[in-house]
């Protein structure tokens, strides 16, 4: 039980940090908005008005002020005001270097005696 919790918040976590909170407030918005519309006009005539940037609602300018706002945060334009980056920076130059001894493979015949030997017996018969 207690790792499904975990999981849980991880994926909210996730999801609240690419913005998947805003789009489901814009998808409900878009629902509601269509609703409305779709009360006066016909199906098609409602859906257009739903999507028309003139016909946005006061959700609809939260979500774009919040999704604009949140792009600006993570433009990489911040990291040249000050701000600290969120993860560690990239090294400039990395050295990769082979390590110091390599195990070679053993030969075949140097396993131990018990590795290399025929089987006892042979293998069982099916009863058939």
């Amino acid at each position: 039980m207690f790792v499904r919790w975990r999981l849980i918040v991880l994926l909210a976590a996730g999801a609240a940090a690419t913005g998947l909170h805003w789009d489901i407030v814009q998808v409900y918005a878009w629902t509601r908005m269509y609703a409305e519309f779709s009360r006066t006009d016909t199906g098609l005539v409602a859906l257009r008005r739903t999507f028309e940037p003139q016909g946005m609602c006061d959700l609809c300018h939260l979500v774009q002020d919040a999704k604009h706002e949140m792009e600006e945060v993570a433009s990489p334009n911040t990291l040249a005001e000050g701000k600290a980056p969120l993860l560690w920076p990239a090294p400039g130059n990395l050295i990769v270097r082979p390590p110091a001894a390599v195990p070679l493979m053993v030969a075949v015949d140097r396993l131990p005696g018990s590795l290399n030997r025929e089987p006892l017996l042979p293998p069982p018969r099916s009863r058939a």
